[in-house]
This record gives structure tokens, C-alpha cells and sequence, in this order.
């Protein structure tokens, strides 16, 4: 995309702006991702997820829905995104549920996920449309 600034009649030189189509980020707390129980309750070193257990992944900048959002408008519900997903946890994949607009909420994602069952430390990579972000989840010591 090519961007030039006009500014009181005086013209900036033209530039290529390259626009990915997503680039996650996942919204953290002390160190943490936050994540929560499908309650809503933050999972915390006191409250940890459990292998097996159902959490759901706040996230920001997974790209375009299925439907679309309108901008700066609360998303509508049931708005998937539309790239390609992955989520792993300590290398085993994740089972995702559903990953799209968390519903009424501008620009925030939810990744609503199965924890694998061999998952031991927390450590976490989330994969979309070929960019990556890593982040760290509390764990129960089973």
C-alpha cells in the first residue's frame, strides 16, 4: 500500500507500507498470558489450568472474521477468523474450540482450547497466517 501525509497543503514523499494480514499478541499479566476457566475466572499460579481442562486465550491481532467486523463496533458473536490457526502448549498441539472475536468487545480475540494432557510447564506458541507469539500459562503441578 502506498501512504503519503498531507499536512497544511505540504506533501510527504510516498511510501510502501507493507500490511500483514494478522499479527497476534497475546494479553499478558504478571508474567502470564491471560487466560481464564470457561467461568471467566483467571487462571493464576493459585487457580491453574489443569491438563485437559477447557481455557480460553485473550488475544489481540488474528486478522479478518467470518463475518466481518465493523470497525471500531463490538464484534458480532460467532466471528471466526478467517487465517489459519495453530496453538501449542510445551510442543503438543492444543485442541482449538473456537478462535474468533470475543463477542461485543473491539479488537479482542478469545482462543477457546483443549490444554493437551501432557502439558507440563506452560509454555506456549500460537500460530497465525505464518506469525508467531509465545507465552507462558499457568499450569496445576499434577
Amino acid at each position: 500500500m502506498r501512504v503519503q501525509v498531507i499536512r497544511d497543503g505540504v506533501k510527504s514523499a510516498v511510501v510502501v507500507v507493507h500490511i500483514d494480514q494478522a499479527s497476534p499478541g497475546v494479553f499478558q499479566y504478571n508474567g502470564y498470558a491471560i487466560v481464564t476457566h470457561p467461568d471467566y475466572r483467571l487462571a493464576t499460579q493459585d487457580n491453574p489450568l489443569h491438563p485437559g481442562e477447557v481455557g480460553i486465550l485473550w488475544t489481540t491481532g488474528l486478522g479478518p472474521t467470518d463475518p466481518p467486523a465493523k470497525t471500531g463496533q463490538g464484534a458480532p458473536r460467532y466471528a471466526q477468523i478467517a487465517n489459519p490457526i495453530s496453538l501449542f502448549i510445551d510442543g503438543k498441539e492444543a485442541k482449538v474450540l473456537f478462535a474468533g472475536l470475543a463477542p461485543d468487545l473491539v479488537g479482542v480475540y478469545q482462543i477457546n482450547f483443549i490444554l493437551p494432557q501432557e502439558a507440563s510447564s506452560g509454555e506456549g506458541i500460537l500460530t497465525v497466517a505464518d506469525k508467531q507469539c509465545s507465552f507462558k500459562i499457568p499450569l496445576a503441578k499434577e
